[in-house]
């Protein structure tokens, strides 16, 4: 538990490469699986907030299904692979949190950042269909957003800017005016 408070303190906003030694000092031989979780996911965020790309992708990559943190780092895996160009990579790494079937008994832990996760891999799905210029399967991702999610509006928005691209007009319009209509106050 004091571990794990470390990495949520860590994640809170302390320096991140500061915290990342210190549980490195302590060393990986044994560590429980959870603890040895949560540095290898530390370790990649260390990595990824330094635009170290390469080193992230394999520090995530080594987050179990049984982490806290294994749709974080899926998520962020994606978003190293979308830029580096690899649309295919990224979407099979976002369907693999957004699209997993609930009838496993176990898929991977669920805490109370799956949930913003799931609604941000839906967003980031519907971004790699968009910039594959797959107007339809964006629309389709897009509308995945469940309508509780803070990102309907940002969602119904970027539904309509596929639409328009791919040539209908009449949808883009018709989700502008449900935009229009449900999020007034909306800066999009």
């Amino acid at each position: 538990p004091a571990y794990r408070r470390a990495v949520d303190v860590a994640l809170a906003g302390a320096e991140l490469p500061a915290c990342l030694s210190s549980l490195e000092g302590i060393g990986e031989a044994g560590l429980p699986p959870d603890a040895l979780n949560e540095l290898r996911y530390l370790r990649g965020r260390v990595f990824y907030d330094a635009g170290e790309d390469a080193n992230a992708d394999a520090a995530f990559a080594e987050v179990s299904r049984r982490s806290r943190f294994y749709a974080n780092a899926q998520y962020l895996r994606g978003v190293i692979a979308t830029r580096r160009g690899a649309l295919g990579d990224a979407e099979a790494l976002f369907c693999s949190i957004a699209t997993t079937s609930d009838t496993d008994r176990f898929n991977f832990y669920v805490d109370r950042r799956y949930f913003e996760i799931r609604d941000l891999t839906w967003l980031a799905l519907g971004r790699v269909a968009h910039e594959g210029q797959r107007a339809e399967d964006a629309f389709y991702y897009y509308f995945q957003v469940p309508a509780d999610s803070e990102r309907v509006a940002e969602a119904l928005f970027e539904a309509a800017w596929a639409m328009y691209e791919g040539h209908d007009a009449e949808t883009a319009t018709d989700l502008l005016d449900q935009l229009e209509t449900r999020f007034p106050g909306s800066p999009f």
